[in-house]
């Protein structure tokens, strides 16, 4: 909502959104095209989660176009039966049948300005802004990401996705050659280690 100003002072139709505590790779340009081809006016990227994970997400149903019917913000276990959805079978096998908000938003720029408008007081997307979209009839979509993808936003899941990495072959692979990470160069002295044993480590 700060940012609102600036956003709107450049002739782009469109604002990503996204999240500063999660662990994922995405191209954007596919999230972008998807919601260029439904005539959306805010598409919400998905991940098909299990029922543990479900009550701490924003969990939604979509129709057959995959625009997205009902949302409820962190269910409790005992309505999460009705918010099961149909996923692919190597979810479905691991029990993952909930399709969960990742935090990651693309809104046509007018769309956002008026609900900031209209919701002056309004802090949180899943809480309020989206159910508000949903009840005025947007044409909210749904974008399901099918990569590796964890949220790190509590100090269990940041130190399980740490552990993760060091993994012979980790899940989110750091050595992929199509996985690049980009930074600016630093020239730093190398780290020294003495008398120790490491297994299944990273060093940085």
């Amino acid at each position: 909502r700060q940012s609102l100003h600036h956003m709107m002072n450049h002739e782009h139709e469109h604002v990503l959104i996204l999240s500063g505590d999660q662990l994922y790779q995405m191209d954007y340009r596919n999230l972008l095209e998807r919601h260029k081809e439904n005539k959306s006016d805010l598409t919400i990227a998905t991940i098909p989660v299990n029922a543990e994970d479900a009550t701490g997400f924003g969990i939604m149903k979509t129709n057959k176009d995959g625009l997205i019917d009902s949302f409820i913000e962190k269910p409790e276990p005992d309505v999460l039966e009705n918010w099961k959805s149909e996923v692919p079978d190597q979810y479905k096998e691991k029990g993952k049948e909930y399709l969960a908000s990742m935090g990651i938003y693309i809104f046509n720029k007018d769309t956002l300005k008026r609900l900031f408008e209209e919701n002056p007081n309004a802090t949180d997307f899943g809480k309020e802004i989206i159910p508000k979209a949903l009840k005025e009839g947007l044409r909210v979509s749904s974008f399901e990401f099918g990569g590796y993808w964890t949220d790190i936003g509590t100090i269990k899941s940041f130190f399980d996705a740490n552990l993760s990495l060091a993994d012979t072959v980790p899940e989110f692979n750091l050595y992929d050659n199509e996985n690049y990470i980009y930074t600016r160069a630093r020239l730093l002295p190398a780290s020294k280690l003495m008398g120790t044993t490491l297994e299944h480590a990273l060093m940085a």
